[in-house]
């Protein structure tokens, strides 16, 4: 590709997958996030791409695996650009430059990028995302959400409030991972208890797999 060799993604086909687990109290075992990020289609008269987001959400409980969501979404984007498609309007806090050691590839020298949403909602609640590109290729090699959520806790646990607030962090998980930006984790709006708690987790995505040269390790 005339005036974009430095970028080893840029064919169709070009894909990476991303894997990361994080756990929701008082929700039982954790969840399991898989993300792909793959070049569908390349437009050079407009200098764009169509990158295409998979995403797969599986809990585990001792053994037991469920899928629980299973999305796909995609967009044009300018080559060139540090940007995914996301349907969810975003504000980037910071950019600069920093240093991170990958598994297979050794120590990269990444832009990296803190994010938050554009909330227009008062339920939900506070997130910050950070992507780490690569500066050489400028694909994204790693992504970290902390984020806070609501929960409450009934004096008595029953089996009803536990479906509620599974239901409602599914919904939240999905949703932030259909957008492509994964800002909108936790809103617990379907539970009933008067006490109301405010916890933190987080989420790193790392990449796992990929046929984009420079970046397999």
């Amino acid at each position: 590709m005339k005036g974009h060799a430095q970028y080893p993604w840029l064919f169709k086909g070009a894909y990476a997958t991303y894997k990361g687990a994080t756990k929701i109290a008082p929700l039982p075992g954790t969840f399991d996030v898989t993300v792909k990020i793959e070049v569908k289609d390349i437009d050079l008269g407009n200098q764009q791409v169509k990158l295409h987001i998979s995403s797969t959400i599986v809990q585990q409980i001792w053994r037991l695996r469920k899928k629980v969501s299973e999305k796909e979404h995609e967009g044009w984007i300018k080559i060139g650009e540090r940007v995914l498609p996301s349907a969810t309007p975003m504000i980037l806090d910071a950019e600069y430059e920093g240093i991170l050691n990958i598994e297979n590839l050794g120590v990269r020298t990444c832009i990296i990028q803190q994010w938050h949403e554009l909330k227009k909602r008062k339920r939900i609640v506070s997130s910050c995302e950070i992507l780490f590109w690569d500066k050489e290729f400028n694909w994204p090699i790693r992504y970290m959400l902390v984020f806070n959520y609501k929960t409450k806790y009934p004096e008595g646990l029953f089996l009803g409030t536990v479906k509620d607030a599974l239901r409602s962090a599914m919904k939240s998980l999905e949703r932030a991972i259909e957008t492509g930006n994964l800002g909108e984790l936790m809103t617990m709006e379907e539970t009933v208890n008067r006490n109301e708690f405010l916890k933190e987790a987080s989420l790193i995505l790392y990449l796992k797999e990929t046929n984009i040269p420079g970046l397999k390790g």
